[in-house]
């Protein structure tokens, strides 16, 4: 993957990569004579467009994806325990709010956020339950509806029932 590349375009591709991927910065980075940022940031762009280098990211991004190991199975499995994430897992026998080190996996992998004075956010079970039926077939789509012209129509029949006198 690299080794197609030249050495130029695959220091650019690495320092890229690391820098999270601004590509002035890598640009600038690997070719101290550019004095110029808007030359950079042309020069960067135009290296992302090189196919050997653009098939090569490709290449490093599916690689990074293989070793992450999170697949649509993995992230199907997230959703669902968010899903059933419930807020009683968060709290002792005693009833007492657990420290986040106690909390089982499965609750917390749900907290979206927790701030020091105890507050726990979850993620959003009814959104983790609709991506899940949406995964196996069970739920649709809803046409996007235009809420202004179904505002204009409830005005128009209000405006018409008090022309009517209101009864």
């Amino acid at each position: 993957m690299l080794r197609a590349l030249t050495s130029a375009h695959a220091e650019f591709l690495l320092v890229y990569e690391a820098n999270g991927h601004n590509a002035t910065a890598a640009y600038l980075a690997t070719h101290p004579g550019c004095k110029s940022r808007v030359a950079a940031a042309t020069e960067g762009y135009r290296t992302l467009r090189n196919p050997q280098v653009a098939a090569a990211l490709a290449e490093l991004r599916k690689d990074r994806m293989r070793r992450l190991g999170m697949d649509a199975d993995e992230a199907a499995l997230l959703t669902a325990i968010r899903a059933r994430a419930t807020l009683r897992d968060a709290f002792g026998q005693d009833g007492k709010l657990l420290a986040p080190s106690d909390w089982p996996i499965e609750f917390a992998l749900a907290v979206k956020s927790y701030k020091p004075d105890g507050t726990v956010v979850l993620f959003d079970q009814q959104r983790a339950t609709e991506t899940i039926l949406r995964m196996h077939g069970k739920l649709k789509n809803v046409a996007a509806v235009n809420h202004f012209d179904h505002l204009a129509y409830l005005a128009g029949k209000q405006l018409a029932w008090e022309a009517k006198g209101g009864d």
